[in-house]
């Protein structure tokens, strides 16, 4: 599991396992510990943001199985600013990210952003923010639903959530248009699974997909799928 959302999907596993009295055990660490796992073969399951590239697959197929992956949810990246502007990535702005958050700084490489600091902390962000009125934080919605779930968001009536164009429109980080690829900053949250190894973790991905878990998912900052009723078919073929 990705670190950055171990939280949304423990939650997930919490509820899985009082309703169907099966725990799943969950490791949380960073994408290349993930990956490592994965292909030793000690685990069946990993989620995350991730891109699955063709030396992935080559390496999975060398060893034997069949890699499959399917979008689970969406994760936006956000900005916040003190100041109301326009939320376009681009070079002639001054960015503040949280270091821990790999969906963040993928975006960051993609665009080759100049004049780019990391900050340990939300509250870090939220101070450096005040003091620099003009520069703009990203955050993963999953992170600032945590941090807000947790200790409110004290800094809202000073900060704003910015608004991105979209076909001359201005576009908010929301649920639907996130899903719908409208609002352009977000990266899809993925499964992954070796086809002929899959078990009991085949049950724990239907519940995902499913109205409880999608709900979860939903309640703990990641966007659901619009269609999220889904029936998924693993087989070990």
């Amino acid at each position: 599991m990705d670190q950055t959302y171990y939280q949304v999907i423990k939650a997930c596993a919490d509820v899985y396992k009082a309703k169907y009295h099966i725990e799943v055990p969950i490791v949380a660490c960073n994408e290349a510990c993930i990956l490592k796992l994965f292909i030793d073969d000690s685990s069946h399951l990993i989620i995350g943001s991730f891109e699955i590239d063709e030396d992935l697959k080559a390496i999975v197929k060398s060893q034997g199985y069949t890699l499959n992956t399917e979008p689970l949810a969406y994760s936006a990246i956000v900005g916040l600013s003190a100041t109301q502007q326009s939320f376009n990535l681009t070079k002639n702005n001054t960015y503040f990210i949280l270091n821990q958050e790999q969906n963040i700084n993928k975006w960051i490489q993609q665009f080759s952003l100049e004049n780019t600091f990391g900050l340990n902390n939300i509250d870090s962000l939220f101070t450096r923010l005040l003091v620099e009125k003009k520069a703009i934080g990203l955050v993963n919605l999953v992170s600032l639903n945590q941090y807000k779930n947790e200790f409110g968001w004290e800094g809202k009536d000073s900060l704003s959530i910015l608004a991105i164009e979209n076909d001359s429109e201005e576009v908010f980080p929301n649920s639907v248009d996130i899903a719908k690829g409208n609002y352009k900053y977000y990266m899809p949250i993925c499964f992954l699974f070796k086809k002929e190894s899959i078990g009991h973790e085949a049950r724990f991905l239907k519940f995902l997909f499913q109205r409880d878990g999608q709900k979860i998912l939903h309640k703990e900052g990641l966007v659901p799928l619009l269609n999220f009723e889904r029936n998924i078919e693993i087989s070990r073929e």
